[in-house]
């Protein structure tokens, strides 16, 4: 069955999506997510440049956040994945922190928007992994296991391990029935 349809009569999205549907595989395998030259295109002189240059760039920016316990500085080194497209910054042993959290996720958010605001257009990259000395944080802080569950203070019997809850039922009072002179009836509350 052939589907004919005027193009008035398709939005523009499915317009879109239906383009990229019917197009070559090889021509969707080049959708790239960033602009710039892809990594894979530059010669290894240029891109020993690149990541001389994020590296400078990113020390000194680094070198203006504020530290988290148990971090005593940066020695940041980038590296250019072409196979992925993903820029590498490793932060190097002293910027290992005591815990992770929300204030290591500030740092290197802080770092990606320095390191891709400098290769917009430049170099195509989708993204950014931070290391510790070539490792995820998670391989050197793995997450804590949970804690253990506190029995309930008070007393330990079967009946009342289990919290009472107190519901109310109703919302304040209201009417339900009128009175025989039509009045509605006050004094019965129901809820």
């Amino acid at each position: 069955m052939k589907l004919v349809l005027p193009c008035k009569m398709l939005p523009l999205g499915l317009t879109f999506l239906l383009c990229i549907l019917v197009a070559p595989p090889d021509l969707r395998s080049q959708v790239r997510h960033a602009s710039g030259t892809l990594i894979e295109d530059l010669s290894r002189k240029d891109r020993t440049r690149i990541e001389k240059m994020l590296d400078q760039v990113l020390t000194e920016a680094a070198a203006r956040l504020p530290l988290i316990e148990g971090q005593s500085g940066f020695d940041i080194s980038t590296r250019l994945v072409p196979r992925t497209r993903t820029l590498i910054i490793d932060l190097g042993s002293r910027a290992i922190p005591a815990y992770t959290g929300s204030e290591l996720e500030d740092q290197q958010h802080q770092l990606y928007l320095i390191a891709v605001d400098l290769l917009r257009d430049v170099v195509a990259v989708d993204g950014a992994e931070f290391r510790y000395l070539g490792r995820d944080i998670f391989e050197i802080l793995p997450d804590s296991p949970p804690r253990e569950r506190l029995p309930l203070q008070g007393n330990t019997t079967s009946n009342s391990a289990t919290p009472k809850v107190a519901l109310a039922g109703g919302h304040g009072l209201y009417f339900t029935t009128p009175t025989t002179t039509g009045a509605p009836n006050a004094t019965r509350p129901t809820g």
